[in-house]
């Protein structure tokens, strides 16, 4: 049992330096070298979790240099803060240095709007998850990078209802228009591919643009024919953010209630606000 306490307790110390060398590698403060050099000289060990750190720094690249001349590795950590940053100048070092990315790095370089970044990794090999990344562009409406996506990247995506479904929670009627006009669903399809991205079962459109909040766009969806729902599930996005602009707007529009007393039911059941409850029964 000793000698079992002895090495959990090695363990737990050597996280520990990890975690600190981690840290300094990212510090703010001038002396970061000397700190990192002097955690080196108690044996901390070189992680990729340092570079990470570093990758956060407007000073990026100098500290990345360095620390990679002293050995340590570069994990898809550094690469992913790079390429949300939209650091080039890191980026590119980094993927010079063979660091390897997961699909975060280019989802998330996609919901920033960092098409330079995402064209880098796609250019060096490193893995896109095309629809997860027009997916995060999408919903943060970034239409250029959808463009690049969808026309430009090689990577066949097609158009799936997951993709409007975000992007009617931005407010860009631009973008809404421009998926429109290139077919893209605006009712939930039966995608088990974009369903499981998304990690749930699709609402309608204007659920997600209730919960939105953007009035210029549920207007949009309503005068174009976009399909209603009938289960009242608009009002309760909005009832849930308290958004008081949204439900009326969805009331003017006669967005269907839902079966009688549903709603009420269920928005009680899941905390929205007093007032918010009284406007549905009023």
């Amino acid at each position: 049992m000793p000698a079992m306490q002895k090495l959990a307790e090695g363990a737990r110390r050597q996280l520990g330096e990890a975690q600190r060398g981690a840290m300094l590698a990212g510090s703010w403060t001038p002396d970061w070298r000397r700190k990192v050099e002097w955690l080196e000289g108690q044996r901390c060990p070189k992680t990729p979790e340092a570079a990470e750190q570093a990758a956060k720094c407007d000073d990026a690249l100098e500290r990345l240099a360095w620390l990679r001349q002293r050995g340590y590795a570069l994990g898809p950590g550094a690469v992913k803060e790079a390429a949300v940053r939209g650091d080039m100048a890191a980026l590119a070092y980094l993927l010079a240095e063979g660091a390897p990315a997961d699909d975060d790095a280019a989802a998330e370089a996609a919901g920033k709007g960092h098409l330079a970044a995402l064209k880098a990794l796609r250019a060096a090999g490193r893995p896109v998850d095309a629809l997860w990344a027009a997916m995060g562009a999408a919903l943060e409406g970034h239409l250029p990078v959808l463009v690049w996506l969808v026309e430009e990247s090689g990577l066949e995506l097609r158009l799936h209802y997951a993709i409007f479904a975000r992007a009617v929670q931005c407010g860009s009627i631009e973008l809404l228009e421009w998926l429109r006009a290139r077919g893209c669903p605006w009712e939930p399809q039966v995608e088990p591919e974009a369903e499981a991205e998304a990690g749930a079962t699709l609402g309608s459109a204007l659920e997600y643009a209730a919960r939105g909040g953007h009035e210029p766009s549920i207007e949009w969806l309503a005068e174009r024919g976009c399909p209603v729902p009938a289960d009242g599930m608009p009002y309760r996005r909005a009832a849930l953010n308290g958004d008081f602009a949204t439900l009326r707007c969805l009331r003017r529009l006669g967005v269907p209630w839902g079966p009688p007393g549903a709603l009420f039911r269920r928005c009680m059941a899941e905390g929205v606000r007093p007032e918010a409850l009284r406007w549905l029964v009023a």
